[in-house]
């Protein structure tokens, strides 16, 4: 999201000094569609961090923390949608496999556990780039997206749909 966000900027800035920019594509990784998004909520950063094993109690506090923070800001970053003068390519890498919040963490949280949910967020992104969004999907969930199966697709070139 934050490269989503330099991305429109360099390119607003860049437009209004008279200049072409030099951002290719911005390659969004399953993330979440940021217009009406709800926050994650408290119990599944509780669940996701204490998962890590992370073996320092205040390491682990920090960083719940931080994905609190993360989320928050998210929450309010309000982007304006379909600005033509604006337009910023992107691609998205999107994780095809449910995360059940219910059954882990207690609590129902349709951006992790709703599949056609999840697509429709995908699929929204245009609606804010401003263009065509090619889609990449990986059969694995949004927190196993930097696993060791999931190499292949960071390490050979992108082949969206």
């Amino acid at each position: 999201m934050l490269a989503f966000e330099v991305a429109r900027q360099l390119k607003k800035a860049t437009k209004q000094r008279g200049r072409g920019s030099a951002i290719r594509r911005v390659v969004l990784i399953d993330s979440p569609f940021p217009i009406g998004h709800e926050p994650l909520p408290q119990a599944v950063i509780s669940r996701v961090v204490d998962q890590m094993r992370v073996a320092n109690t205040e390491n682990r506090e920090n960083l719940k923390a931080q994905f609190t923070r993360h989320a928050r800001m998210l929450q309010g970053y309000n982007p304006e949608e379909g600005r033509a003068d604006v337009r910023v390519s992107c691609a998205m890498v999107h994780c095809e496999r449910p995360v059940d919040t219910d059954a882990t963490s207690g609590v129902f949280y349709p951006w992790l556990t709703d599949n056609d949910f999840r697509r429709s967020c995908a699929e929204a992104w245009p609606r804010l780039s401003g263009g065509q969004v090619p889609i990449l999907s990986l059969d694995c969930h949004h927190f196993d997206v930097f696993g060791p199966s999931n190499v292949c697709w960071r390490s050979s070139p992108f082949r969206f749909e």
